[in-house]
């Protein structure tokens, strides 16, 4: 930006080595100590799972250190999506390594592992569970069984090594090392032609993780032919689209009576605020659904979608500034304020935040409303009945 000088972080910090980001003047006094471009390279040498896991847990720190600083969090966000992305590389190289020592020959299929949620829109700002998926070419006939029987075992060691740093097992078992998400190209072309053309509501909502999808290593053509699928399905049958936008519509409201925040009555949150149900999953999944329509590809992050959207879409673009503003501050809490444990900060403590916090988070939920209002009406969810 104008007015603003930026630093050139490169791999080995010597002039004309590699590129690997551009940070702000501002952001400079962070260099000192945990350096984000250190801790990739750091992560690229290491040769444990152990010594990773050290380091992972350093880039929570920066986290932490850097918005408590008032850095942008869309900086930190992609910051921290880059740590993610370096570990997983590293998790495969040492896996595929460890393989070959035991017999396994690697198979002539190419192969692209996936990340899926939030990792998938880069917006993981804290560990939370794992999401990912891995998509090979398709081999001969002769190699079938060899190809799925290595891909298998690559995608268990990469995910067993991703929850020794910390990254909790998905519930729904939404991970690589579950033999249904390691599946060949036409296979994975099936699920989302499945997904589309003969969309069923309960299978649709658990599948909405997979559009977020976002390449992280290998070959990313596979994940190019799997996004003009998408979109080539979604251009034939808008109803899963309608479905999708019904689903977005229908998450419980943030405030009640009297513009009051909706907390949490029962349970080990009472007293507490769903900050991902009631704030964030509206607004992501309200974008998400214009983004299949729109084809927009190949980004998934819930703000570079907006934006792009919005720059032709003046519909969009009257809401986006509140928007944008709303998401940036709902990731911000949920690092700063929100609760820990189990919860990865979903929960929000309002008795840590400031009266005049308060007020602007409830100010900023009238746009998320005009977002789902939007989505309403486009998609004439009150004509269908589906409101």
């Amino acid at each position: 930006r104008r007015g603003i000088r930026h630093l050139c972080i490169t791999e080995d910090g010597t002039p004309g080595s590699a590129v690997i980001g551009i940070i702000s003047e501002h952001d400079v006094v962070l260099l000192h100590g945990n350096n984000p471009a250190v801790l990739a390279r750091e992560i690229a040498q290491t040769e444990d799972v152990a010594g990773l896991a050290r380091l992972r847990e350093r880039g929570d720190e920066l986290v932490t250190q850097y918005l408590a600083r008032g850095i942008n969090v869309r900086f930190v966000a992609d910051m921290i999506a880059e740590i993610n992305d370096a570990l997983v590389a590293r998790l495969i190289a040492l896996a595929e390594r460890r393989l070959e020592a035991g017999g396994l020959v690697k198979p002539a299929s190419n192969y692209c592992w996936l990340s899926l949620g939030s990792d998938g829109r880069r917006e993981q700002l804290i560990q939370t569970d794992q999401d990912s998926a891995l998509v090979y070419e398709d081999p001969a006939e002769s190699e079938r069984e060899q190809t799925a029987a290595y891909y298998g075992r690559l995608a268990s060691e990469v995910t067993q090594g991703l929850a020794s740093c910390g990254f909790a097992l998905c519930p729904g078992n939404n991970m690589a090392s579950n033999p249904e998400w390691c599946q060949p190209l036409s296979i994975w072309k099936e699920y989302f032609r499945k997904w589309i053309r003969v969309p069923k509501e309960e299978a649709l909502l658990n599948a909405a993780t997979f559009f977020d999808f976002r390449p992280v290593h290998g070959d990313f053509a596979l994940a190019h032919a799997l996004r003009e699928c998408i979109t080539g399905e979604l251009a034939s049958d808008r109803t899963a689209l309608i479905l999708l936008a019904k689903n977005a519509a229908h998450n419980p409201p943030a405030t009640g009576l009297w513009e009051r925040l909706n907390v949490e009555k029962k349970g080990p949150h009472d007293g507490l605020f769903d900050l991902k149900l009631r704030a964030m999953k509206p607004v992501t999944e309200a974008v998400r659904v214009l983004a299949l329509d729109r084809g927009v590809h190949p980004l998934t992050g819930t703000l570079d979608r907006i934006e792009r959207m919005a720059a032709d879409d003046r519909s969009i673009e009257c809401i986006r500034p509140d928007i944008v503003e709303a998401y940036e501050l709902f990731m911000r809490y949920r690092v700063l304020y929100g609760s820990r444990g189990e919860d990865a900060g979903r929960y929000l403590d309002l008795r840590k935040m400031s009266v005049q916090e308060l007020h602007r988070l409830k100010y900023l939920f009238s746009s998320v409303s005009s977002l789902v209002k939007l989505v309403q009406v486009r998609y004439q969810l009150d004509a269908l009945g589906l409101r």
